[in-house]
C-alpha cells in the first residue's frame, strides 16, 4: 500500500489515502500504509472505550478479525489453537477520528480490551475500491503503561500480540485468518465519498527499454500501465503498472493518487517523487504525449533531526530499499 497517510501524533491516527505530499501528489501507505488508499485529514481520538459517544459523530466501522492462538504462557486459559476474534470499532466526524476501541478475545475469554485516550494508537488505512465498498487495513499499538496490559495488532502481517506484566502476567500470540477486510457503507473519512466524477480506463502496453540496479524486471518484458477512475473526491485516480506477472506500482492498497479530470478524461502527465522508504511505494512518472514511463525506487533521505531509538530485543530492522530504475516505452 502503499500509500501515503497523514498522520497526526495523537491518542489515535485514522489514516486515509491522502496525497499530502505537495511534489508527488500521490497517496501511499501500508499498508499501507497509506495506504495507499481519499482525501480526508488524519486526526486524535479523545474518548476512550468507555467515553460517551461525541455528539459530532455521523459514521463509524466496525471490523471483525478471525483468527487463532500460535502461543501462549502465563496466567490466561487461552491455549494454542484456541480461536479468536479481534473485534475493532472506529467513530469519525468524516475529517477526524473521535472514537477507537479494540477488544480481542480467545478461547471465549477476552483478554484485552482498549481504546483511544487509553493508551491506544490505531493506524486505520481505508483503500475505496467502487462504488461504496472499502478495504481496510489495520495497525494498533497500546504498550501498557496505563494498564500494564500491552497488545499489538498489525494485519498486514496478520499478527497480533497482548502481554500483561506483574501480577497474574500472561502473554498470548495470535495469528489472523485476513489481512484486510472490505465493506460496504459509509466510510470514515468523507474525501473516500463517492464524487460522481469518473472516466474510461486508460490502458497504455509498452516494454522495458532499460533497467538499472536491482530492477524487478528485465529489458524487453511486456508492461502495461493503467489509469482507472476512483469515483472519489480526493484520490480520483488509481495507477497500476504490471510487467509481465509482476505489479512493480500501484499494488493494492497503493496507487492512489489526486488528478485533476477533465472533459472525462484524466492527465496525460503524472509523478510520483517519494521513494518506498517514506511510503512503501516506489517514484514513479509517466507522460503519455511522449510515451514515456520511469518507475524507480532508492534509499529513504536521512532526517537529520530524527532520533535513533534502540530496537526491542530479537527484533529486525526493516530492510533496505532496493536502488533501480525501470525505464518503459509506450505505444499510442
Amino acid at each position: 500500500m502503499k500509500t501515503q497517510h497523514v498522520a497526526i501524533l495523537m491518542a489515535l491516527a485514522l489514516v486515509v489515502p491522502t496525497a499530502s505530499c505537495s511534489r508527488c501528489n500521490k497517496s501511499k501507505g501500508g499498508g499501507g500504509g497509506g495506504s495507499a488508499s481519499g482525501s480526508g485529514t488524519s486526526g486524535g481520538g479523545d474518548g476512550t472505550a468507555s467515553a460517551a459517544r461525541p455528539s459530532t459523530i455521523d459514521r463509524e466501522v466496525k471490523l471483525d478479525w478471525p483468527g487463532k492462538v500460535v502461543r501462549a504462557s502465563g496466567a490466561t486459559k487461552a491455549k494454542a489453537g484456541d480461536t479468536c476474534n479481534i473485534e475493532t470499532r472506529f467513530a469519525s466526524d468524516g475529517a477526524r477520528t473521535l472514537l477507537s476501541q479494540v477488544s480481542m478475545t480467545c478461547g471465549g475469554q477476552k483478554i484485552y480490551q482498549g481504546g483511544s485516550g487509553a493508551g491506544l494508537n490505531c493506524r486505520v488505512n481505508e483503500s475505496p475500491l467502487s462504488g461504496t465498498r472499502y478495504r481496510y487495513l489495520l495497525t494498533c499499538n497500546d504498550q501498557g503503561k496505563r494498564s500494564g496490559m500491552a497488545a499489538s495488532l498489525n494485519t498486514e502481517n496478520k499478527r497480533a500480540r497482548v502481554a500483561k506484566s506483574g501480577k497474574d502476567a500472561f502473554r498470548v500470540v495470535m495469528q489472523l485468518e485476513k489481512s484486510f477486510i472490505e465493506r460496504e457503507g459509509k466510510p470514515l473519512s468523507k474525501g473516500n465519498e463517492p464524487s460522481g466524477e469518473t472516466f474510461a480506463t486508460v490502458v497504455r502496453k509498452g516494454k522495458v527499454k532499460a533497467v538499472s540496479g536491482d530492477a524487478p524486471v528485465k529489458v524487453g518484458d511486456a508492461c502495461e500501465l493503467r489509469i482507472k477512475a476512483t469515483g472519489r473526491r480526493g484520490l480520483s485516480c488509481h495507477i497500476g503498472v504490471k510487467c509481465g506477472e509482476t505489479e512493480i506500482y500501484g499494488k493494492a492498497p497503493a496507487g492512489y493518487m489526486r488528478c485533476a479530470i477533465k472533459d472525462g478524461k484524466p492527465p496525460s502527465a503524472m509523478r510520483d517523487d517519494v521513494v518506498s522508504g517514506v511510503d512503501a511505494d516506489p517514484q514513479m512518472h509517466f507522460d503519455l504525449t511522449k510515451g514515456e514511463l520511469v518507475v524507480s525506487d532508492g534509499p529513504a533521505p536521512k532526517n537529520p533531526k530524527a532520533k535513533v531509538k534502540a530496537l526491542p530485543k530479537g527484533k529486525q530492522p526493516p530492510p533496505a530499499a532496493k536502488t533501480y530504475k525501470v525505464e518503459i516505452s509506450l505505444g499510442s
